[in-house]
């Protein structure tokens, strides 16, 4: 197992993952996600830009997982304290692996990105029917924070 940081020749492969990734949001909020693929642009962009990055898994030589991360601030508004942050944009191990193990090794990874750039916490937005994606964050030690809700109108 190795954990890296992508490169461009990785972008073929991160495509494939934010496809799989897609479709199984799909299955689990099909009015939300579509289940398509993010385009290669847009890979390619977050690997060259500065404040985004994607942290790798690799099993056997093959990258199994993706972690895309990038730096964020919080809003100035009155009343709100100001942090910089780690958006977790992605997190992704494939299915045949074990997210316990494979998805800590990756997370650990995640965690060791934020505290090089001295970031005040990690946060990302996580579908509320993938038991299995918030059992596991539980067990990397997040905690909900806020919610979102809607309705339609």
């Amino acid at each position: 197992m190795n954990i890296r940081m992508a490169t461009l020749e990785d972008v073929e492969t991160l495509h494939n993952l934010h496809f799989a990734l897609n479709r199984h949001r799909h299955s689990l909020q099909p009015t939300n996600y579509q289940g398509k693929s993010m385009d290669e642009e847009w890979i390619e962009e977050n690997i060259k830009t500065r404040y985004r990055d994607y942290i790798l898994l690799e099993v056997d030589n093959e990258i199994k997982g993706m972690a895309l991360v990038e730096i964020k601030e919080t809003y100035s508004v009155p009343g709100s304290v100001k942090y910089k942050y780690l958006d977790l944009m992605s997190f992704y191990i494939v299915p045949e692996l074990d997210l316990n193990y494979y998805g800590h090794e990756l997370f650990t990874a995640v965690r060791a990105w934020g505290k090089k750039y001295f970031l005040s916490y990690i946060q990302l937005h996580e579908l509320i029917n993938d038991v299995k994606m918030v059992n596991f964050l539980a067990r990397e030690q997040l905690a909900v924070t806020q919610q979102t809700f809607k309705c339609v109108i």
